[in-house]
């Protein structure tokens, strides 16, 4: 019996016939007949349809299909069904050069080309600090023949501008460094830094040496929230003054400081996927240690120019710029009045807010946000300003003073 159409048959459905040899009976027509059948059923009736043969009908078929346009397919693919040609990518033509070996497709501005590159720029945010960023205490001479820790610089430090850690792996670093020598060999000057909010000596803060030459002491400092660490989670800012004294020599040996600060710094980061775009707090230090003044009229402490264009009004990531005046003072004796404010030297007028009145005797913090503009009492956008912290006192008595132990404008992105 045939197997056509599942199989094709073989010498034992449909056996060879030999002439005088093989018997012709009625089984031996059957399987031709079952056979020739199967082939009309599975060809239908005229299978050649409006063609003369079924050859010309399936060479016409061939060649319709092989004519047919992509339906749906336009803009960067041209062609039929067995000659498409992608000419394009995104609407721009590719050009026909052919490339070498290891070149790449690249847009030149007219076509995509075949192109060699050594290397792939890849443009971020802002991911790094590139330098440490220095919080300052004392810029200049600071000096002392006491064996009592005496302030040569305060200020506040809110950590919350320094986190501790950044969802990409980065970690903060904070260092105390100072700047210290003394004026005989026989005496060990001394610096270290204070929480006086708090009354408690910074833990591996106190540095010493008898060195004549000034030398660079620094040592690693941490956070935390009792007493003896820079204050983390706190919500109260903390004060903090660098103190010097010396032990041994005489009545006229001294300890000479010439700079004390904390610098801040992180690690690179290590998770590429949670990239933290990293804009730490600046400082514009006009004024950094203790400087008094028993003037009763406006007397200038300390004075710099700014060029704002060096600080654009939003970041990449859109966080927008802020600009606070800053300055930690106190009076000598209760009953005085002190005075304090940021001048504009260059258009000769008071930076508008920055006048403030005190009568603490310990050392505390004022603060105003500023408005940055080209307008009179801004800190100006339109051209380079120089800017003067201004100390006075009235009322006391002629010795009594008025304290600035640090002055500056800080720069913020939030």
């Amino acid at each position: 019996m045939s197997k056509y159409p599942a199989q094709i048959d073989n010498l034992v459905t449909l056996p060879l016939v030999t002439d005088n040899s093989t018997t012709v009976q009625g089984d031996t027509v059957n399987r031709l007949r079952n056979a020739i059948v199967a082939v009309e059923a599975e060809l239908g009736i005229k299978p050649s349809g409006a063609y003369s043969t079924v050859r010309s009908r399936l060479d016409a078929m061939d060649l319709a299909i092989s004519n047919l346009s992509i339906s749906g397919v336009s803009g960067d693919v041209i062609g039929g069904l067995s000659t498409t040609k992608v000419m394009g990518f995104g609407g721009r033509p590719f050009s026909d050069q052919a490339p070498s070996v290891n070149q790449i497709i690249a847009w030149n501005g007219i076509a995509w080309v075949p192109s060699t590159n050594s290397s792939i720029i890849i443009n971020v945010l802002p991911t790094s600090v590139l330098l440490p960023v220095d919080v300052q205490f004392l810029s200049g001479d600071g000096y002392t023949n006491s064996t009592s820790p005496s302030r040569v610089g305060a200020r506040v430090i809110d950590l919350n501008l320094f986190p501790s850690q950044y969802t990409d792996g980065r970690n903060r670093t904070m260092k105390f460094i100072a700047d210290l020598e003394v004026t005989n060999t026989a005496t060990v000057g001394y610096v270290q830094l204070k929480d006086i909010t708090h009354n408690a000596i910074i833990f591996n803060s106190t540095l010493s040496t008898n060195s004549l030459s000034s030398v660079e002491l620094s040592a690693v400092i941490t956070s935390g929230t009792t007493d003896g660490y820079i204050r983390d989670g706190y919500c109260d800012l903390t004060m903090y003054e660098a103190q010097i004294y010396l032990l041994g020599g005489g009545v006229n040996d001294q300890v000479i400081c010439r700079n004390a600060r904390i610098e801040f710094s992180y690690s690179s980061p290590i998770l590429v996927s949670a990239l933290v775009p990293l804009a730490l707090p600046t400082d514009i230090n006009i004024v950094t240690g203790v400087d008094v003044s028993g003037f009763t009229t406006p007397a200038g402490i300390g004075g710099r120019v700014l060029n704002m264009s060096n600080f654009p009004a939003t970041l990449p990531d859109g966080r927008g710029r802020f600009v606070r005046f800053m300055a930690d003072i106190e009076i000598s004796a209760p009953g005085t009045d002190g005075y304090i404010q940021l001048w504009d030297t260059t258009h000769n007028i008071l930076v508008t807010g920055t006048k403030f009145q005190f009568t603490n005797t310990i050392a505390a913090e004022v603060s105003v946000l500023l408005t940055v503009g080209a307008s009179a009492g801004n800190i100006r956008n339109d051209v380079s300003t120089r800017y003067e912290v201004q100390l006075w006192k009235v009322s006391g008595s002629p010795a009594d003073r008025a304290i600035c132990n640090n002055a500056r404008l800080q720069i913020t992105y939030v």
